[in-house]
């Protein structure tokens, strides 16, 4: 039993101190939702692209497919959010997605 107690600290530990290393690697941009498609089950499709800093090499943009969304998504619209330096595929929208009525 105490080596499950002190296997579970070791990893609530872990995740602790992988979570404020990555946390302090998050770069702030701003996420665009364009092309959006109505699909044959009648649900949405739609991009988010953003625009990332590539070290040495300047700025690149990386566009994220979405598909299955019930609501229409409003087209254009500007979604501020943050990705990982390391691994710019990973995100957090900062602010919500709005949908069209």
């Amino acid at each position: 039993m105490k080596k499950i107690m002190y296997i579970g600290i070791i990893l609530i530990m872990g995740i602790v101190v992988f979570s404020r290393f990555y946390a302090k690697n998050w770069v702030s941009t701003n996420g665009t939702i364009n092309n959006i498609t109505v699909l044959d089950d009648g649900t949405y499709g739609y991009e988010l692209n953003y625009e990332i800093e590539v070290k040495d090499k300047g700025k690149d943009t990386i566009n994220q497919f979405y598909l299955g969304q019930k609501q229409k998504p409003i087209e254009n619209q500007v979604i501020k959010m943050k990705y990982l330096v390391e691994e710019p595929v990973v995100y957090e929208l900062l602010e919500p997605i709005k949908f069209s009525n």
